[in-house]
């Protein structure tokens, strides 16, 4: 996905030879997502920015003077800045808002204080249905299914009495393990998740 390739972009580049920090942020489209700079005092002769990258293209966001004066690049209605610690609020963040930001000292040499990536995820994820396929009770092995409730996604996996491994396909979105007396299914992204679970005694009761 877009972070994959922001990463791939980072290390094309060579950013990360010059960075002390490198942090992956993930938001849920329509929230507020703040960027800390991790800084408490600056140089008295250099400017501090923020800076975003997309693509081949590095966009300034703010721009500290080292005299105090401030500019905004960015709509003041999609970000917010605090003079007091640097750091960088981006405000009800869309697909657009993904990038690479980084927080930059320029003066006698230019020096990347910290680097994120950043990436918008715009819906929870749909639910889920776990099903079992097949069983052998005596050997208490389950052949179990996790679909999404669209069946746009589907993953079989084996389960024994300990864990379960997915049986064919690439991973997905999917994990399915257990606990206690149930197989859970869980489906994820980075901001959200959905469950469905079955008890294992119905399919195993020794």
């Amino acid at each position: 996905g877009v972070c994959l390739y922001l990463l791939s972009f980072i290390i094309k580049d060579k950013v990360m030879f010059y960075v002390s920090g490198l942090e992956h942020q993930v938001a849920k489209k329509g929230t507020d997502l703040l960027l800390d700079a991790k800084v408490t005092t600056l140089p008295s002769v250099a400017d501090f920015s923020w800076k975003c990258i997309k693509s081949d293209k590095t966009l300034n966001v703010v721009k500290l003077g080292f005299k105090g004066d401030l500019r905004i690049f960015f709509d003041k209605t999609s970000i917010e800045f605090f003079k007091q610690n640097y750091s960088l609020l981006l405000k009800n963040v869309q697909h657009n808002n993904s990038g690479v930001y980084k927080a930059e000292l320029s003066g006698s040499e230019d020096k990347i204080l910290l680097l994120y990536i950043f990436c918008c995820f715009s819906e929870p994820v749909s639910p889920v249905k776990l099903t079992v396929t097949e069983s052998n009770s005596s050997a208490c092995n389950l052949t179990v299914t996790c679909r999404t409730e669209d069946s746009n996604l589907n993953r079989t996996f084996q389960c024994n009495k300990s864990s379960c491994h997915l049986q064919e396909g690439a991973p997905v979105s999917f994990t399915v393990f257990l606990q206690q007396d149930n197989i859970i299914c869980n489906h994820s992204n980075q901001v959200s998740w959905n469950q469905d679970s079955k008890n294992i005694k119905v399919y195993s009761p020794k």
